[in-house]
């Protein structure tokens, strides 16, 4: 996907990339490319992370059910499986289209929701 910039607003195009977000703590990370910005998206297996929440043998079940909120938060899963975004999810990328940096934030942000740090 390619966003760019409204005119008179800035010279320079801003890429975006659309990338899973890995259950893997260590390979978590986001784009820090000059120019592109890497959008994250979850791919959870939702019936396990709810049966974390409600398990006995779990003991900290706030990161499960953090990452469980924030996906219902930014994605509505379709009765067919397919995940879509929801307006919460684009939003604050595109309120700060103007300033890569701010950009880089809101990801950010959405990304440690979205791992249930956060």
């Amino acid at each position: 996907m390619r966003l760019v910039q409204k005119p008179g607003v800035g010279h320079n195009d801003i890429g975006f990339q659309i990338a899973k977000i890995s259950e893997r703590k260590e390979a978590r990370t986001v784009g820090e490319k000059k120019k592109v910005v890497t959008i994250p998206y979850a791919v959870f297996n939702l019936d396990e992370l709810k049966r974390r929440c409600e398990s006995p043998r779990v003991k900290d079940k706030n990161g499960y059910k953090r990452a469980l909120s924030s996906f219902q938060k930014y994605f509505d899963r379709l009765r067919n499986g397919f995940i879509v975004f929801r307006e919460e999810y684009l939003k604050p990328i595109i309120e700060n289209i103007n300033s890569i940096e701010e950009v880089r934030r809101a990801v950010r942000k959405i990304s440690s929701e979205l791992s249930g740090e956060s």
